[in-house]
């Protein structure tokens, strides 16, 4: 089943912020092609990745994180398997908590 990508404006300003914080321009052409490789497996294998525990809420989404190789960096998404869409939530560092999304 092939999925179209969809990321979330929240996510996008994330990747964003993080591409202006990195100061060697090198590192920041690896942190997108990271992204772009994550994101091609993603829709590629996009059950491969850990079930995220969502905590505080009750909610019936599905949602997964897939860390970013090389970068303390990770991306949460949900798969929407009735409209073949596959959409990132956030982009986060490792260091907070992955829930945040969750009070926004």
């Amino acid at each position: 089943m092939k999925y179209l990508l969809r990321v979330d404006d929240s996510a996008h300003d994330e990747i964003i912020t993080v591409l202006e914080e990195i100061k060697d321009p090198e590192r920041s052409v690896v942190f997108r092609a990271r992204i772009q490789d994550i994101a091609d497996t993603i829709l590629e294998f996009p059950d491969a990745f850990p079930l995220l525990k969502v905590t505080g809420v009750t909610t019936n989404l599905v949602v997964r994180r897939a860390l970013i190789l090389d970068f303390s960096y990770g991306l949460i998404y949900t798969v929407l398997p009735d409209i073949q869409v596959v959409r990132i939530i956030k982009c986060y560092h490792t260091r907070s908590d992955p829930n945040d999304w969750l009070k926004s």
